[in-house]
């Protein structure tokens, strides 16, 4: 069952919006604006979610998530790419290792999706 989760985007109106929603839900959020930000707290903090954006300053999202799954503690993290790109660009995030790709869309049908693969991998965690 997800608890932790982590957003990594330099998105503040974005954050503040999911994690509002998810608070809701009772998850445990922390964020964090930019790639270094999120290696530094990824040093205390076990999520069991990361919600990361593509475009992002200092450290793009594909590489973060290659930096992240190197790291033998977050291995079994479930990581989704959210990205206003992927529509228009050839995006194989599987490649470097998300297990799911949200588009940026409006908030309110991201928030649908963001939720379904919340619900897909509690109830298939075997699948991540």
């Amino acid at each position: 069952m997800i608890k932790n989760i982590l957003i990594v985007d330099n998105d503040a109106f974005f954050i503040k919006g999911l994690t509002y929603s998810l608070k809701q839900k009772k998850f445990h959020v922390v964020t964090a604006t930019d790639g270094l930000q999120a290696l530094d707290i990824l040093l205390t903090y076990l999520p069991d979610l990361i919600f990361l954006d593509y475009i992002m300053p200092a450290i793009q999202g594909d590489k973060l998530c290659r930096i992240i799954r190197s790291m033998a503690h977050l291995k079994q993290c479930y990581i989704v790419m959210i990205t206003a790109a992927a529509p228009e660009m050839e995006f194989d995030y599987l490649s470097f290792g998300a297990n799911a790709c949200i588009a940026k869309t409006s908030f309110g049908e991201m928030a649908t999706y963001i939720f379904n693969v919340i619900e897909h991998f509690e109830t298939h965690p075997e699948q991540s």
